[in-house]
């Protein structure tokens, strides 16, 4: 049964969001991780009774969260497709609970167990019974009762696309239609030569200092080697092995300093004819211009710097609608 959760300060939800916290074993809270997610409801009226679900899964990348970059954007834009989207914070993010070790941090195989707690939630029925709860109140879109789940695309960005395909490697059996690769990094040693270009002595000193969003408010927190190495050592080479009718959209920005966009044509090369490359011109690694951007596209602002989110979520809609009757069965 699922308890109501309450919403955590900081976050405001749209009419057609709920909150949850997703356990691996909601009938013990207490020892079971806690993932903080989005539930985003479609919004389109009258859809057919004892329909399938599309759902969509949204993820992260490091030193981030739910709501980052072009996530809310997204997955509003989405809802009004039809979609059902789950967007989430990974284990030491935003608003779930801590890393497993604090001696490890963030791990890849941490990451790999909190994705499957939500493929698990999503696909077990315990998310379909939340949606339907939810669509049936007082009030709400009335867009139907659904009979099942389809997980039809994942959307990943930074470190959460090495979870996206490593999951999918490691569970050949999955058919996803459509993954959606944001300035996914292919060539693990270039974070090593990141790190220690900013950090010189972070593996004598066992890791380094950094910042992001816990609980609302921005915290000093201490990221151990591990975290680094265990993503470093990913085998992106292998991500070639996933389900051979799953398609792939690469998406890089042309002003990347942090993941070089020759790492989405190293994936647009290992992954052949399923994929294609889009480029962002004038996007960093965030999908932010630079200071000297001059919006050539008139693209809304955000935070004083030109939102190129906005592009690639409006590019993303067009392509799913230019699918016609196949969009909620996507293929490149």
């Amino acid at each position: 049964m699922h308890i109501k959760d309450v919403t955590p300060p900081g976050i405001t939800l749209k009419d057609n969001e709920i909150f949850v916290k997703v356990r691996e074993d909601p009938t013990d809270p207490s020892q079971s991780p806690i993932l903080a997610a989005i539930i985003s409801l479609p919004t389109i009226e009258g859809l057919p009774q004892n329909r399938e679900l599309p759902l969509v899964i949204l993820l992260h990348g490091h030193q981030s969260h739910k709501n980052a970059i072009y996530q809310p954007l997204m997955a509003e834009a989405l809802s009004k497709q039809g979609y059902c989207v789950l967007r989430f914070d990974f284990r030491g993010q935003g608003d779930s609970s801590d890393n497993a070790s604090v001696e490890l941090g963030r791990t890849i195989s941490q990451d790999l167990e909190d994705m499957n707690i939500i493929i698990n939630y999503a696909l077990a029925g315990e998310l379909l019974t939340v949606v339907n709860a939810q669509i049936t109140k007082p009030g709400t879109t009335p867009c139907g009762i659904f009979k099942s789940i389809a997980l039809e695309m994942v959307i990943a960005h930074s470190r959460g696309v090495l979870i996206m395909f490593q999951y999918l490697v490691d569970h050949p059996e999955m058919y996803v239609p459509l993954l959606v690769n944001c300035c996914g990094r292919f060539r693990g040693e270039g974070l090593a030569e990141r790190y220690t270009r900013a950090h010189p002595t972070w593996r004598d000193e066992g890791g380094f200092p950094s910042k992001t969003l816990r609980h609302g408010t921005v915290a000093d927190v201490w990221v151990p080697v591990p975290e680094i190495q265990t993503t470093v050592d990913v085998k992106t080479e292998e991500f070639n092995k996933i389900n051979d009718k799953t398609h792939v959209i690469c998406v890089y920005g042309s002003r990347d300093g942090i993941v070089p966009p020759e790492d989405g044509e190293s994936y647009n090369r290992l992954l052949g004819d399923r994929s294609k490359l889009w480029l962002i011109d004038g996007a960093d690694h965030n999908f932010y211009g630079l200071s000297d951007d001059t919006n050539t596209k008139n693209l809304p602002l955000k935070r004083g710097r030109v939102n190129y989110s906005v592009e690639f979520v409006s590019k993303f809609v067009s392509y799913l609608g230019n699918q016609g009757e196949h969009a909620h069965n996507t293929s490149v």
